[in-house]
């Protein structure tokens, strides 16, 4: 009888230490799927933050690609970063690749409609292109936000592709607040010479 509970308790002695086996492993397992990913989210703030600094720090040089480098990694960690996918973008233009930077500015004004920062300078880089047509959207965005100054490029712009009127009417909106000012004035008058012959 002994020797029968003997061997059901080394059986079972055996039989749990075969399970604990198992179980470590499983244990391990589920520790590293969720504990890693965990620390992931926490420290990703801090790893987005030096990519930023190193980024910077290339653009102080003149050292375009490797900020492209940089800010390319942030993509992976943090997709919605604006003010990070600004910087690649202006990055892009430094180096001449317009077409990397339109799309990357059209990616911040997805996230951010209202940003203006990529609105001017996705317009800027449109218009200098030669595509005023697609900037002027860009800048009548910035001027519903209140920017003031994109006035006078909306102006050019509309005269640009041959929309008299509504440069027109910005010239009026401007000298409804500034009366005096003789240079808008002349360009008003400019304007209204080049509609009459129409």
């Amino acid at each position: 009888m002994e020797e029968h509970i003997e061997h059901d308790f080394e059986h079972d002695h055996d039989h749990n230490h075969e399970h604990e086996e198992t179980i470590k492993p499983l244990y391990r397992w589920l520790f590293t799927i969720v504990f890693v990913p965990l620390c992931l989210i926490a420290i990703r703030p801090y790893i987005v933050r030096q990519i930023d600094i190193r980024g910077q720090s290339y653009i102080g040089f003149d050292k375009y690609n490797e900020a492209i480098r940089q800010y390319k990694k942030t993509n992976l960690l943090d997709k919605r970063n604006v003010i990070l996918k600004n910087w690649l973008a202006f990055s892009y233009h430094m180096i001449k690749d317009d077409e990397n930077a339109i799309k990357t500015y059209s990616q911040v004004i997805e996230i951010d409609p209202d940003n203006k920062e990529a609105l001017l300078n996705l317009g800027l880089i449109l218009a200098l292109s030669g595509k005023i047509r697609e900037a002027i959207p860009h800048f009548e965005k910035l001027r519903q936000l209140g920017d003031k100054n994109i006035v006078q490029t909306l102006i050019v712009c509309y005269e640009r592709v041959g929309e008299l009127d509504k440069a027109e009417n910005l010239l009026i909106e401007i000298l409804k607040n500034d009366p005096q000012n003789k240079n808008v004035q002349n360009k008003l008058n400019e304007i209204r010479k080049k509609l009459d012959k129409k």
